[in-house]
C-alpha cells in the first residue's frame, strides 16, 4: 500500500496514471458486482449509499463513506484480486476523492455527485452489468473533470 501512496506523490501526472488504473478496475468491478452480488451485499451497498447521501456537506465524512462504498462494490465482485488491489490503495482513493470534492463548489455539483452514485447502485441492484459499467464510467469521467487531470 505504501508504494501506491508514494507513487502518486512523485509527479502530478501520477494522479492521471492512478485514475486510469482505478477506472479500469472499478468499471470492471461495477459490472461484476451487478451479476455476482448477493442480496445481503446489495443491502449493505444500498445502506451505505443512504449514509453517503446524508453525509454532505461534511467532506471528510463523505470521503470516508465514498471510499467504503467503492470497497463494498469491489467485495461484491467476489474477485479477491480486485478487493486486494483496491483495498491496498484506499488511502490514495480517499485523498483523490477529497481533492475532487474540494473543487465542487455549489449544490448543483454536489447533487451530481449523489446522482452518479445512485445510478451505479441502481444498476447493480437491477443486475445490469453493462449499465453498472456505464454508470461507473460516467462517475469517473466526472471525477477526472473535477480534478482537472484529463490528460497526462
Amino acid at each position: 500500500m505504501e508504494y501506491f501512496h508514494r507513487a502518486v506523490h512523485v509527479v502530478i501526472s501520477s494522479i492521471a496514471d492512478f485514475m486510469e488504473i482505478r477506472q479500469a478496475l472499478e468499471i470492471q468491478a461495477a459490472g461484476l458486482a451487478a451479476v455476482r452480488r448477493t442480496p445481503e451485499e446489495l443491502e449493505q451497498i444500498e445502506g451505505l449509499l443512504r449514509d453517503l447521501k446524508g453525509s454532505l456537506p461534511d467532506v471528510d465524512l463523505f470521503v470516508k463513506r465514498d471510499t467504503e462504498l467503492h470497497l463494498l462494490i469491489a467485495r461484491a465482485t467476489h474477485n479477491a484480486m480486485i478487493v486486494h488491489i483496491l483495498s491496498s490503495i484506499r488511502d490514495v482513493i480517499a485523498e483523490v476523492s477529497r481533492e475532487g470534492m474540494s473543487r465542487r463548489y455549489d449544490s448543483r455539483q454536489l447533487a451530481t455527485v449523489r446522482t452518479l452514485h445512485e445510478r451505479i447502485v441502481e444498476r447493480i441492484a437491477e443486475a445490469d452489468e453493462e449499465g453498472a459499467r456505464t454508470a461507473m464510467r460516467e462517475h469517473f469521467d466526472a471525477i477526472v473533470m473535477s480534478i482537472g487531470h484529463t490528460q497526462k
